[in-house]
């Protein structure tokens, strides 16, 4: 985090090139953490619903409520982690634009609040969580994106 004591962090070719690399994978991690959502929960509402509530006609036992709370812990700790670095460089770079950084960490907030509703909301909690889920990692990305831009190119 040395970048936080240099006035001009676009002046210091290293650590230009050490924010674009970490950018970089933090746009590669958000990217695959959406994947990985997919492919352990579902493509679809009705198949992520299944997962987790269970389904007796598919013989798809559900998830434990532990298990739940123990996927939202991590979660929580990813959040804090990747967010923080993306919006700790995005502020260096852009300091009148806080508000995406509000909105970054309420989605991604209430994304985590909707996912341990699902068992109690059912299909629309899926939808909620979905939303959120996808919207926070769109929004991060962006972020991200636009700090290695504004890095390199302006």
């Amino acid at each position: 985090m040395r970048f936080f004591v240099i006035k001009d962090i676009r002046k210091h070719a290293s650590m230009r090139y050490l924010l674009t690399f970490l950018l970089s994978l933090m746009m590669l991690s958000l990217v695959s953490h959406l994947l990985l959502y997919g492919w352990k929960y579902g493509w679809n509402p009705e198949s992520v619903l299944a997962t987790i509530m269970g389904n007796e006609e598919l013989f798809i036992e559900p998830l434990p409520f532990e298990e739940i709370l123990l996927q939202v812990h991590t979660n929580l700790f990813f959040i804090v982690i990747v967010l923080s670095i993306i919006a700790a460089s995005f502020i260096r770079l852009y300091e009148k634009r806080n508000k995406y950084i509000h909105l970054l960490f309420i989605t991604a907030l209430f994304s985590q609040m909707f996912f341990l509703a699902i068992p109690l909301w059912g299909l629309g909690g899926v939808f909620a969580w979905a939303i959120c889920e996808v919207f926070w990692h769109l929004v991060a990305f962006y972020m991200a994106a636009k700090t290695v831009w504004g890095l390199n190119f302006s």
